[in-house]
């Protein structure tokens, strides 16, 4: 007979850790990390798109010069949709982590094996995330606290301290 004692199962993670399905084990990101990080993205997009805007309405003006054309709202409103979902999608995709991410260290993981998330699984996060701010938006906000946090623990992305 062997003395070697018996392997345990490990523990389950304490509130705000999180263990992923290769069996690490992080610390979730708080909400001052990924409020940051949000501020920070925010501020360096920015600038250009104000630049690109401004250009775009100059050269935009119907044949009167008092207002935008049709065409040139489209681009607008194009311009900044594009920015704040196609920026943070494609460096999320392809990094982990947008700048402001990088420099409040947390990144954005798939739940299933730590890797970076695939398109799939990012804009289903989005999806699920746009329903759930809609169907707490009434709430109470310790109540929509609350349940932010829960939608995060089930979501199959995660938001990790680096």
């Amino acid at each position: 007979m062997s003395d070697a004692p018996a392997s345990q199962p490990s523990p389950p993670p304490q509130d705000g850790w999180v263990t992923l399905g290769n069996g690490e084990t992080f610390e979730l990101a708080s909400r001052v990390n990924i409020g940051l990080a949000t501020f920070i993205d925010s501020a360096l997009l920015f600038p250009p798109l104000m630049l690109i805007l401004t250009i775009s309405m100059l050269f935009s003006l119907d044949r009167t010069g008092r207002g935008l054309s049709l065409s040139a709202g489209m681009i607008l409103i194009l311009l900044t949709a594009g920015s704040f979902i196609l920026y943070p999608s494609v460096m999320i995709t392809s990094k982990g982590q947008t700048l402001g991410m990088k420099y409040a260290r947390i990144k954005i993981v798939s739940a299933e094996d730590g890797s970076y998330p695939n398109w799939e699984q990012l804009f289903r996060a989005y999806k699920e995330f746009m329903a759930h701010r809609l169907r707490t938006f009434s709430l109470p906000y310790n109540v929509r606290l609350h349940e932010h946090t829960k939608f995060l623990n089930e979501c199959d992305v995660k938001i990790i301290k680096v």
